[in-house]
């Protein structure tokens, strides 16, 4: 991902962090919990090897500098910018996590998590369950689109997708054991867990046969879009 995406995080004492994605230069000494064959997960395609560390969990080690010790209820001032637009937003810790925390795992080497990179570029800062499910499935299906303009077979029925969900579940599952070894407090790893809620309501939508696709569009005049 070119563009430039900043997460500043300002916080009731005073204090502020600053986290560009995707991360530049090595975060401290996270050795034990970012090991690829610590709480490594069953799906991982890596071997132990030749990979030392976790990709993911080396993406996400800033998580832990920033919200290791921090309750999930803390409110927190969060200023996302882009070149294009700036967000702004007041919310609990475990809300800003969460949202950096998806930027960080579609910008990661992790092979489960390559499908997203392309979602990154338009990145949604605090995304709701709605906007998540409108934003991957148009993705994906724009994907199938130019796989069927390069002859390709496409998958509009999208069960490569589910499957795709499938594993980024078990890899969230198993990146919430490190965050727990690695973090004091709770939020980095509550804001993990609601990351995978959404994850798991994509999942839901296609198994209902997009049977709730209606209510998630809804009426243009709806204002609860």
């Amino acid at each position: 991902m070119k563009e430039s995406i900043t997460y500043r995080f300002r916080f009731s004492d005073g204090s502020e962090a600053v986290y560009p994605s995707p991360v530049q230069e090595s975060s401290p000494d996270h050795s034990t919990w970012t090991a690829l064959s610590f709480h490594q997960c069953p799906n991982c395609p890596l071997p132990a090897g030749e990979q030392a560390s976790c990709p993911l969990a080396v993406q996400l080690a800033p998580i832990v500098d920033l919200a290791g010790g921090r309750t999930s209820q803390e409110e927190v001032k969060v200023e996302v910018s882009s070149p294009e637009r700036t967000y702004s937003r007041t919310t609990s810790l475990q809300g800003a996590v969460g949202s950096l925390m998806g930027l960080l795992c579609a910008t990661s080497d992790c092979p489960h998590m390559s499908f997203l990179s392309s979602l990154a570029r338009f990145h949604l800062p605090f995304a709701n369950e709605k906007e998540t499910i409108y934003r991957v499935l148009g993705n994906y299906l724009v994907q199938q689109l130019l796989l069927q303009e390069e002859g390709e077979t496409p998958d509009w029925e999208i069960h490569e997708l589910r499957r795709l969900y499938e594993e980024v579940g078990t890899v969230n599952r198993h990146m919430a054991n490190r965050l727990r070894a690695a973090s004091d407090r709770d939020a980095a790893v509550n804001a993990l867990v609601i990351l995978d809620s959404l994850a798991r309501a994509l999942r839901f939508t296609i198994d209902e046969d997009f049977r709730n696709l209606k209510t998630l569009l809804g009426d243009a005049t709806d204002e609860s879009l």
